[in-house]
């Protein structure tokens, strides 16, 4: 019997993983939206594509299966592709939320194991993510621009899109 993403076989279930889901989701229905906002619509194969992508630069980090990956990001596509780029590799994923303080954030940085916090550089319509990983991070005080705390090789989102789409 299939249940969802669970197969049960008598007593005991097979799991699939979410990064599975993902590209189960891509190669059955590669056109078909995978999540709607308001204003934009994502396709699988084009969250696949960004999740893969955030996967490599994941990996490039050093982070392996396992290894707890915090994603602070609001409510939208950089979240789902942050969010499956992570499962993909089989790191495991904190999400931390965008209107948590400094002090919060702070505290479930310190004890959530993280190897590596993905986030966005750019403020959105209630947050500014540098400036609260700023206050909750005194480490990274002497960081005073989005460009300080970003690998300076890492591609920019953007740009890696249009190299891989152009036109």
């Amino acid at each position: 019997m299939s249940v969802g993403p669970m197969t049960y076989k008598g007593d005991w279930c097979e799991v699939t993983p979410v990064g599975d889901l993902l590209l189960r989701g891509a190669h059955r229905h590669p056109h078909q939206d995978l999540i709607v906002f308001p204003g934009s619509r994502h396709t699988y194969v084009e969250v696949l594509d960004r999740a893969i992508w955030i996967a490599r630069g994941l990996l490039a980090l050093g982070v392996r299966r396992a290894d707890h990956v915090g994603l602070l990001a609001p409510n939208g596509i950089e979240f789902v592709e942050g969010f499956f780029g992570a499962a993909l590799i089989g790191s495991i994923v904190v999400p931390l939320n965008a209107r948590h303080n400094a002090t919060e954030l702070a505290y479930i940085v310190a004890n959530a194991d993280l190897k590596v916090l993905l986030t966005l550089a750019g403020t959105d319509e209630y947050v500014d993510f540098v400036d609260l990983i700023h206050d909750a991070l005194r480490s990274l005080a002497g960081s005073t621009s989005p460009s300080r705390l970003a690998l300076p090789e890492a591609p920019r989102p953007e740009a890696a899109r249009r190299r891989a789409h152009p036109g």
